[in-house]
């Protein structure tokens, strides 16, 4: 699987869900109560970074329906980051609740962990506390 991320060579990433980890899947509403909330682990120089799931998600969908649950948009056909923006900008869909991504590395975690919309700010966030905790 190719990635679009930007991971230094010296930094080891691994995903703990790479059955539903892509690149098309970088918002933290795949990643919602029905898998554990580690995601990934990024390892620089013998400190851990852990990328974690937080919040409650609950998104109110057409007919009355509430998505709580990552595994449910499977029911709307919708596959992608770009599908769930399509249906909440359709104004068919809105947040009551949502999600996010924490990093947790060294001091940081629980309850003031560094906080990230997608993948992408989590793991750029993840490296950038990485390297600031080995110097």
């Amino acid at each position: 699987m190719t990635m679009k991320f930007d991971i230094p060579e010296d930094v080891v990433f691994t995903v703990h869900e790479p059955e539903i980890f892509n690149e098309d899947k970088q918002f933290p509403e795949w990643y919602c109560w029905d898998i554990p909330d580690l995601i990934a682990t990024l390892e620089y120089k013998g400190t851990t970074a852990e990328i974690r799931t937080c919040g409650e998600m609950k998104i109110c969908a057409p007919e009355g329906a509430v998505i709580r649950y990552s595994n449910a948009f499977a029911d709307y056909d919708i596959k992608t980051d770009s599908d769930i923006t399509a249906a909440i900008e359709s104004g068919e869909w809105y947040y009551d609740m949502n999600n996010w991504f924490e990093v947790w590395v060294g001091e940081f975690g629980y309850d003031d962990a560094p906080i990230a919309d997608d993948m992408t700010n989590a793991i750029e966030i993840a490296i950038r506390y990485l390297k600031k905790e080995t110097e």
